[in-house]
């Protein structure tokens, strides 16, 4: 409490409450005015018995008649009941009905079915925690990124989707140098490839070793690479090592000098699912309450002051492991004329990430103004105005774009942006987070938009498209090409195995063993 003040305000209000309740409670009103043991019991059978009839003196029937246990039980035992038993019987049923009254109002099913509620809550977070103290730091060996860049997809022939190549503050301009001895340089601008967030989304939760070789085979070029050394460096010089956040940044220098995309992991570790839970917990609350409320859309216009209503309690305990302070004071280093990480000639960033790093994208995009691309992130329309600094809803409107896949109940949470695409889901109904996949969507936007042929759209096929999410087999560059799609698959995964080191196989499809 002394550290966090708002707690000790709140456990008052919860206190005070809570005394109302339990001095209120008709149950310890009744238990104050007496005991059902104080509930004279008959002995004797008045009818008939003129002898314990007059024994019975008025003072006697006078103080039974007083007793508020007695009244109450009265009240509630029909008058039949009266006339029909005498003595111990009658008493009984007073004691009975009395008790039932009482068990109904102390103990109601509705009050146990949410301490049962709470209690699986509790010890979930318990479990969560527990688990995160001893979790690593997610870095270790994942399935081979195998690509074929002999095969592509034409693209589908429908509106599917206007967002394939995004304009505007997404379009770079590339150095052309002439070939001719005055070394002209010529400047051509380029939209941005969608499906190119996507994979950079999943290079975030790659080693150098893997991204310096995938890198170049995406590309189509050596001019993309992976800063490693100095994202290293500004974590040391910065003093936030110790957050287990993760993200690089990839640039394209001397292609397009002045331009860089940075990619931040998404859950990896069970930390990271924590931060999800104290970022976005009070957001999927306030959404919860609304879908399940009936007419819970009038509440639509108020939802962020609820979330932050909601928030206020913890909110500068979670100002401090909030992974998106790292990453947007990144932006800002890279960014800012007077910081001395502004000498990589940075002038423009964009962002990306999928799912906790769409998020995070989606936060630091709005809050440096650099445009982000979120693959099923987050949202943080609800909880902008949480976040150090508040974020305006105008910043989230111009600067954030979200791609979200049917049934990805995920990235609902927070809000969508004003700027997202609805995008088809492959996976199966009955697959709960089926579409709540990185690798997913970069095979979705892939197949529906196409790879291109000539020029520096072309891309290569991921095998997982075909092999994992049933997505239809690419066709061949041209015909001279003889190699099948599954052995030109086997064949780059050995080559990835080789260059990269790794020892895990991916099995998406039959497997050769090209040594």
């Amino acid at each position: 409490v002394n550290d966090n003040p708002r707690v000790g305000v709140i456990f008052l209000i919860v206190g005070f409450f809570s005394f109302l309740r339990r001095f209120w409670n008709v149950s310890t009103i009744l238990s104050e005015l007496g005991s059902m043991d104080t509930i004279d019991i008959e002995t004797k059978n008045k009818k008939g018995k003129a002898a314990a009839a007059a024994a019975a003196s008025e003072e006697e029937e006078e103080d039974e008649n007083n007793n508020p246990m007695n009244v109450v039980a009265s009240l509630h035992v029909p008058k039949s009941l009266h006339s029909a038993y005498e003595g111990a019987d009658r008493t009984l049923i007073r004691k009975a009905r009395l008790a039932d009254i009482v068990g109904n109002i102390s103990n109601s099913k509705s009050v146990t079915r949410w301490m049962w509620v709470f209690g699986f809550w509790i010890v979930g977070v318990l479990v969560l925690f527990l688990g995160a103290v001893g979790s690593g730091d997610g870095l270790g060996d994942r399935p081979p990124i195998v690509l074929v860049d002999t095969y592509y997809y034409e693209g589908e022939d429908s509106l599917q989707y206007p967002t394939c190549q995004l304009t505007k503050q997404f379009t770079f301009d590339v150095v052309v140098t002439t070939a001719n001895d005055t070394q002209q340089q010529l400047q051509q601008s380029y939209d941005t490839l969608l499906v190119d967030y996507a994979m950079m989304s999943a290079f975030a939760y790659e080693t150098t070793n893997v991204t310096s070789y995938i890198l170049p085979r995406w590309f189509g070029t050596d001019d993309a690479r992976d800063e490693d050394d100095l994202v290293a460096q500004w974590r040391i010089d910065s003093d936030t090592v110790s957050t287990p956040t993760y993200f690089k940044l990839f640039t394209f220098s001397p292609l397009v000098p002045e331009l860089g995309i940075v990619s931040i992991r998404g859950s990896q570790t069970l930390w990271d699912w924590a931060v999800n839970m104290q970022l976005w917990s009070s957001a999927g609350l306030v959404q919860a309450v609304k879908w399940l409320t009936p007419y819970g859309w009038i509440w639509t216009p108020v939802l962020d002051e609820l979330v932050e209503v909601v928030s206020w309690i913890q909110s500068s305990a979670i100002g401090k492991v909030s992974y998106y302070q790292v990453t947007t004071q990144f932006v800002n280093s890279i960014l800012d004329q007077d910081d001395p990480y502004n000498s990589t000639g940075l002038k423009r960033l964009f962002l990306t990430g999928a799912s906790l790093g769409g998020g995070l994208a989606i936060i630091t995009g709005a809050q440096t103004k650099a445009p982000a691309v979120a693959i099923s992130g987050l949202g943080a329309e609800l909880s902008r105005n949480t976040f150090t600094p508040a974020i305006e809803k105008s910043d989230i409107d111009n600067y954030v774009f979200n791609f979200i896949p049917d049934r990805d109940y995920v990235a609902r949470i927070g809000g969508r942006p004003r700027q997202h695409q609805e995008a088809q889901c492959t996976a199966s109904n009955g697959n709960l987070f089926g579409c709540h996949s990185m690798w997913r969507s970069v095979c979705e936007i892939a197949y529906r938009c196409g790879t291109g042929v000539d020029g520096y759209v072309h891309r290569p096929i991921p095998c997982r498209c075909v092999y994992q999410f049933d997505y239809a087999p690419p066709k061949r560059m041209n015909d001279t090409i003889q190699q099948s799609f599954a052995e030109a698959c086997a064949a780059e995964e050995e080559a990835f195995l080789k260059a990269t080191g790794s020892n895990k196989n991916s099995k998406f499809y039959p497997y050769t063993d090209t040594s």
